[in-house]
């Protein structure tokens, strides 16, 4: 065999491999970019945020330390975007999923917040845009939207849900994550952030007190 017939069959296995190469590149360039358009078409372009309201207060973690006999104000806010819809939705076909802080209470309603920037569904005058009930089994509440919402609109708002929990009535030692779901009756959905709540106290004190008969 030839110099030259050596360095052509050389070259022509070099060029099968670099295409061979190319080719597998732009398999997973169009595999990434599938992953992408169909991120967006599954989300509707929707997007949800949880975050701990109050002045100083980190966004991402609440805890709760106590050392005293006191009660703390809890305030934890959902906001929703989505800056041009993919479709219309009628009432009740937005729905945001967000879990409660039950398993932090070891007795009482405390659980229950004292205030909701929501609706009850049960009532018939609606004020806000979102109406909700409350699942004490699962401890979740279920936010349905109140009114019509159009094609290509700009969704977006925020509500808080409010507890007050005083420190006797708070698990020691004990932490919840909370995240948040959007779901569509068109199968759009997205997941808010993850945030922390944890509360610790000092045990309880009991004296006895004895007496002489």
């Amino acid at each position: 065999m030839s110099v030259t017939a050596h360095k052509t069959k050389i070259f022509k296995k070099s060029l099968r491999a670099l295409c061979a190469f190319m080719a597998v590149v732009m398999l997973f360039c169009m595999l990434d970019i599938s992953a992408v358009i169909s991120s967006a078409l599954d989300n509707g372009g929707f997007s949800l945020k949880l975050r701990w309201s109050g002045n100083g207060q980190d966004s991402s973690e609440f805890g709760y330390y106590s050392d005293s006999d006191e009660s703390r104000l809890i305030r934890l806010r959902v906001s929703y975007s989505n800056e041009e819809t993919q479709n219309s939705y009628d009432s009740g076909e937005i729905v945001i999923s967000v879990p409660g802080i039950r398993s932090c209470i070891r007795s009482g309603d405390s659980y229950i917040p004292v205030a909701i920037a929501a609706d009850k569904s049960a009532e018939t005058n609606k004020v806000y845009d979102f109406s909700y009930t409350y699942s004490a089994v699962n401890d979740q509440f279920t936010f349905t939207n109140n009114n019509f919402v159009d094609k290509s609109a700009v969704f977006k708002g925020s509500f808080e849900i409010i507890w007050i929990v005083p420190s006797r009535v708070s698990k020691d030692n004990a932490s919840k994550t909370l995240k948040a779901q959007l779901i569509t009756s068109y199968n759009e959905s997205t997941q808010s952030n993850s945030i922390l709540y944890s509360q610790s106290r000092l045990e309880d004190q009991y004296s006895l007190e004895l007496r002489s008969s």
